[in-house]
């Protein structure tokens, strides 16, 4: 169990999500899942919910920095663990998801209090046919990573004590030890990007507007075949999927500027192998610094792509630090978007049926390298014209098609003949 009531910094990358915040409002960087349990029984679930939070330290963090000098994260020890429940009578399956749907519509436009007691918040909607759960929470405490271990967990702990049994799990880190080992490491400046801000340009070669409060969200299927013709490419040249899809990124970037070099946002899961348990700790650990990709010119396409696979590398293991602007973000994950948990005692089931991710970057690409593969743009505070974000994906997909097709062919840049949209 965790000492009562420390108090830790922040990481440099809590603290840069929390200038966002500050700036931007408090729900820039809120996320929330959506899940469907089966079955349901309130009082078992409050139960295994107080022991997951018992064994997360992340998930007992509360922030503070008013009338400090520096913000704070204190681990408490007896937060708030109530799971907010709301029955609904007379309701058959489907108008019970209905109007949990909506109830968690409503509860995700509230702002969150960042010094409230709790950022995790479970609230569940729920019927004698069926239950849905919503967890709202934030990238202060949480990345997308410790949701698929949290819930987990929460099936873990659920399924055995519906079967009267205790959970059989393995050990699981805490956060404050990432904390601790984090804020050892040298201190370093966030370099400036030079040059302008390269997503000034990319904002306006789509043609965004700026629309503070709009937040929209594209879900693309990657072209049936291409994540397997993806995998083939990488057991053949040793170059990896989400090497190729950086470099994809890349190609489109420039195409839409009109340059001959792409900056952009690279997010990295941020868990150092050599932190015992950090690959089983649920807390904030992603890392997103800027990537710069220069056009292939007369490279041949292995050649080029091993280039990329390098840089992203390097990027991904980097603690240094870099100024985005608005320069847009590519974020890779290696699990599926959707995915039920199913403990062995009673079959109880976790489905994850939807996720909404913010951000305060003003385009962020998400793409799951996983079955189904999908690749998500969100459009945060700003709006474009109908069809520009599928052209942008698409553009990608094309892009991924051709790199993964012969690999001796040079890559001819194409930015000079693309106009803007």
């Amino acid at each position: 169990m965790f000492p009562p009531g420390e108090v830790l910094p922040l990481t440099p990358e809590q603290n840069a999500v929390l200038f966002d915040c500050l700036n931007e409002g408090a729900g820039a960087f809120a996320l929330q899942h959506r899940l469907r349990v089966t079955p349901f029984e309130p009082d078992v679930f409050q139960r295994a919910w107080d022991a997951v939070v018992a064994r997360h330290d992340a998930l007992r963090t509360a922030f503070r920095w008013r009338g400090r000098s520096r913000a704070v994260q204190v681990v408490q020890d007896e937060p708030p663990t109530k799971v907010r429940t709301t029955y609904l009578t007379r309701m058959d399956a489907g108008r019970t998801e209905e109007w949990a749907l909506r109830l968690f519509d409503e509860e995700f436009a509230r702002e969150p209090d960042l010094e409230g007691p709790r950022l995790v918040v479970p609230s569940a909607v729920y019927s004698d046919h069926a239950a849905y759960l919503s967890l709202t929470t934030h990238h202060l405490v949480m990345d997308g990573l410790s949701s698929r271990l949290l819930f987990s967990d929460l099936v873990a702990h659920y399924d055995a004590f519906l079967g009267g049994a205790e959970p059989a799990t393995d050990r699981v880190g805490t956060f404050a030890d990432y904390v601790r080992w984090r804020n050892r490491r040298p201190a370093v400046s966030r370099p400036s990007i030079g040059g302008g801000d390269p997503g000034e340009q990319l904002l306006e070669a789509i043609g965004a507007r700026p629309s503070h409060r709009s937040r929209t969200r594209l879900v693309h299927a990657f072209p049936n075949g291409l994540l397997e013709r993806m995998s083939r490419f990488s057991q053949r040249q040793g170059i990896t999927p989400a090497a190729q899809f950086h470099a994809a990124w890349a190609l489109m970037l420039q195409e839409t500027v009109g340059s001959e070099s792409a900056y952009f946002g690279s997010t990295s899961y941020g868990r150092p192998p050599d932190l015992p348990l950090a690959s089983k700790t649920v807390g904030m650990f992603n890392m997103t610094n800027g990537m710069r990709v220069d056009a292939p010119m007369s490279k041949g396409t292995t050649e080029w792509l091993l280039d990329v696979q390098t840089r992203m590398s390097a990027t991904w293991q980097s603690d240094e630090g870099t100024g985005l602007g608005s320069a847009p973000v590519l974020s890779i994950a290696h699990f599926a978007p959707v995915a039920t948990f199913r403990g062995p005692h009673r079959n109880a089931e976790v489905e994850i049926l939807d996720g909404a991710d913010r951000s305060a970057h003003p385009l962020v690409c998400t793409v799951f390298l996983a079955d189904p593969a999908v690749a998500v743009i969100h459009l945060n505070g700003i709006e474009t014209d109908d069809g520009v974000p599928d052209r942008l994906i698409g553009s990608v997909f094309d892009h991924l098609a051709s790199l993964t097709a012969d690999n001796t062919t040079p890559i001819v840049s194409r930015s000079s003949a693309v106009q803007q949209p």
